[in-house]
């Protein structure tokens, strides 16, 4: 479910709304990586518009002052058949995978499909994630500075036995994409 901010952002951006409320933002679409070991990794280029954006993201999170927030929106989501499948999301991660631990500094969250067995949307679900404190760990971690590409990982897991692969593969997303909103600076 996209947060309310991120809704109002993206209602104007498709209305063609000009920005005239002092707001900054951005939406950076990430590019499909070559996926391993049923790993879907993508990647954000960062240009100079959207870089202060993520550093004053990345300090507001440090702080606990927000003027920024970054998003990661995961649309055309299909759920799996079983409800034990599950997809861990990481954020510039080395070597995603199912071991890496849920408390390394490039954990975003896991994304569980309960109520698969319901009606979704002809083109899957779209998710969002706040990954501002997700950036600013990786920044403290030394795994990223704001002027680098950020890398997206989706890993599948069992929820059921976390250290091995699902039986069940999850298609890949129909986008990924960080979107960005902050006062204007």
């Amino acid at each position: 479910v996209l947060s309310a901010a991120l809704q109002r952002m993206q209602s104007a951006e498709f209305a063609g709304i000009p920005d005239a409320r002092g707001v900054q933002r951005f939406s950076i679409d990430a590019l499909e990586k070559s996926p391993t070991d049923d790993i879907a990794t993508f990647a954000a280029a960062v240009n100079p518009d959207s870089r202060s954006l993520i550093d004053r993201a990345i300090k507001s999170a440090d702080t606990g002052f927000r003027t920024a927030e970054i998003s990661l929106v995961i649309e055309g989501v299909r759920h799996p058949k079983s409800p034990s499948v599950a997809l861990r999301v990481f954020l510039n991660c080395r070597n995603p995978d199912l071991n890496t631990p849920l408390d390394d500094p490039t954990y975003v969250g896991t994304l569980a499909f309960f109520g698969a067995d319901h009606a979704e949307h002809a083109h899957g679900t779209t998710y969002s994630l706040d990954v501002s404190g997700t950036l600013a760990s990786t920044v403290r971690a030394g795994v990223y500075s704001a002027a680098a590409p950020i890398d997206v990982a989706l890993v599948p897991v069992d929820l059921k036995n976390p250290r091995t692969k699902p039986a069940e593969s999850i298609a890949k997303p129909g986008s990924v994409r960080l979107v960005g909103l902050g006062a204007a600076g």
